[in-house]
């Protein structure tokens, strides 16, 4: 087993990890957001465990790097280690591999309130859900006043080699509920991840874990890398990243609880992280390796990918993500 720090965590300053979700497959999207962020400085990227979203995920990447030796802008892109591309597996019923369903006979096909819940434009006009463009956050279920709505647990059965192969060097490990059995079923294939010199991170969430059990299996999965630091995300409430304090203030606490419980791994916040997150944490000394945002990096992209964007269109969007990603990592990269 290697013995190591990866330079992400070697760093003097926190990482900012762009979260595409566990199960976003519009991989046009994807391919912008890479793009986008790669410019503004993420250091991570997280995507769904398929090759595709890697492929997505590259092509944004390369075109990032493309366009920044082609043009002037407000770029972030001067380190050819970054960003990482992460991918997301998922264990025990986690909300991160769910998606919405809909029972056709309930709905009346006409009120507007799912269209209205949804802040991720996965449902159409014709009130359809876009599976491809679900992340699961869950809005859209309580909106329904005819039940005709639920959530659906739909992980993905990845070849890790696959994904390596075709470009992903760091693996997060989803806990879900903690079920035991399928946390175990990824002990093999998490530790070759790691002897090929791939970052891991293991995500537990507060919503599933209280703050022993969470502690208990980090511990153990911990045990699978001896010498190797891995990534320990907090994810305060999952897929609930909106504007204002308190939408973070979970993942906040969740990280401060890990972290005074001392667990030896480098701690990143996640689940609501918005611009309040990097500010607060500062303010609040918590040593935090990195922040992973999802929903609200997201949400503040404006521009359409079709027809492509305009440069003018692209700067804007990366002078955007260039704000949100200093507010956790401030400093410019060299």
């Amino acid at each position: 087993m290697s013995s190591s720090i990866h330079p992400l965590l070697s760093a003097d300053r926190p990482y900012f990890k762009l979260i595409c979700g566990a199960n976003f497959t519009d991989y046009a999207q994807l391919a912008y957001l890479s793009e986008v962020y790669a410019l503004a400085g993420a250091r991570l990227i997280d995507v769904a465990a398929t090759p595709e979203a890697i492929r997505s995920a590259r092509e944004g990447i390369r075109a990032a790097r493309e366009r920044a030796a082609r043009l002037p802008g407000p770029w972030r892109l001067d380190d050819e280690r970054y960003p990482v591309v992460m991918t997301s597996v998922t264990a025990s019923d986690d909300p991160h591999c769910r998606i919405a369903v809909k029972t056709p006979e309930r709905c009346t096909w006409a009120c507007p309130f799912c269209l209205e819940a949804c802040p991720h434009e996965a449902i159409d006009l014709d009130l359809a859900i876009l599976d491809d463009r679900c992340v699961g956050c869950n809005l859209c279920v309580p909106a329904c006043p005819h039940d005709a709505l639920a959530m659906e647990y739909r992980p993905f059965a990845p070849s890790l080699d696959a994904l390596w192969q075709e470009g992903a060097r760091a693996l997060e490990l989803h806990t879900g509920g903690g079920d035991r059995s399928e946390l175990l079923a990824w002990k093999e294939p998490c530790q070759e991840w790691v002897k090929r010199g791939g970052l891991f991170a293991l995500s537990v969430n507060s919503e599933q874990l209280e703050l022993p059990e969470a502690l208990t299996l980090a511990h153990e999965v911990i045990g699978w890398f001896p010498g190797t630091r891995i990534i320990l995300q907090a994810d305060g409430r999952p897929i609930s990243g909106a504007k204002g304090k308190a939408s973070t203030e979970s993942a906040l606490r969740f990280a401060q609880a890990l972290i005074d419980a001392k667990i030896p791994a480098a701690v990143q916040a996640a689940g609501g992280a918005n611009d309040w997150t990097g500010p607060l944490a500062r303010e609040a000394r918590i040593p935090l390796a990195g922040v992973g945002m999802g929903s609200f990096a997201r949400s503040i992209m404006k521009a359409k990918i079709q027809p492509p964007p305009s440069d003018e269109a692209v700067i804007e969007d990366v002078e955007r993500a260039r704000r949100l990603v200093s507010t956790v990592d401030p400093a410019p990269q060299t």
